[in-house]
């Protein structure tokens, strides 16, 4: 059974560094390692400079060439995200597409990666394959600052203020797969709800995600990687809650998986 991985994390951005993303980055990678069976598997990792548009592209395509039903896939992103001014007006309701800031993101289309392009990198799985993305970023409208957490807001020029957002959703209603079979081949973990945040806290001597953290302590519970995704998600929003972050989980799963766990579910 091949296993890949794409794993980003990007906490050098010029105009609003963050600083606990390649943290995030190394800890899913000791994961996948140990608790999530991935010993023999395939991974690429892009830390900071490494992670520029045309390294995140080339990934995805790797990723997803050849892929065979039943194949473990995983898409990992922590860093900044956003919203831009959408090409498809007619599409768009809110003008807006999300987007991923890859390093060096200066609001072109050159640096960021908009929902609509993952969608179509992931959208060549075969029929009976699946990929699980996993994206540790938010969708705030300004910065939400503190003494042990920080929001991972990304601040835009003034004239795209209003449109501010440090991370995505990212087509969490799956716009750029139009529905259908394309849907059904991806299974979204999301830091946060549309229009949410995403957190940043300090993780004893470092920062760290405060999603990826409480993300990676559920699965690695008892029976945690065979639990129903959507209870692992109740019980990190629930720890979440409880460490007083506003931020509220997302997850998207086709209706075929409905009950069904990371390992014998998503990767079967």
């Amino acid at each position: 059974m091949s296993k890949r991985a794409l794993l980003v994390g990007i906490d050098r951005y010029a105009h609003e560094p963050l600083h606990g993303c390649v943290q995030d980055m190394y800890a899913v990678h000791d994961f996948l390692l140990g608790e999530g069976g991935f010993a023999d598997y395939q991974c690429l990792t892009l830390p900071n400079e490494y992670a520029h548009k045309g390294a995140i592209m080339q990934g995805l395509d790797w990723l997803v060439e050849n892929a065979e039903p039943g194949e473990h896939l995983l898409f990992y992103f922590s860093g900044h995200g956003s919203q831009i001014v959408t090409l498809d007006a007619d599409e768009e309701i809110d003008g807006r597409d999300e987007v991923l800031c890859a390093y060096g993101f200066d609001e072109s289309d050159r640096t960021a990666i908009r929902d609509k392009e993952l969608a179509r990198a992931l959208e060549r799985l075969p029929e009976g394959a699946r990929v699980l993305c996993i994206l540790d970023v938010c969708h705030a409208g300004g910065m939400a600052r503190g003494e042990h957490r920080a929001s991972k807001a990304f601040p835009l020029s003034d004239h795209a203020r209003r449109l501010n957002a440090r991370g995505a959703e990212l087509g969490i209603q799956l716009r750029g797969f139009g529905g259908g079979g394309h849907a059904r081949r991806l299974v979204l973990l999301s830091g946060c709800e549309e229009r949410g945040s995403s957190y940043e806290i300090r993780l004893s001597d470092k920062r760290g995600g405060a999603f990826t953290d409480a993300l990676l302590r559920e699965l690695r519970r008892p029976g945690g990687l065979t639990k129903d995704l959507r209870a692992v998600i109740d019980a990190v929003r629930a720890y979440l809650d409880a460490a007083g972050l506003n931020q509220v989980p997302g997850c998207h799963l086709p209706d075929e998986l409905r009950g069904a766990g990371l390992l014998g579910g998503v990767w079967r």
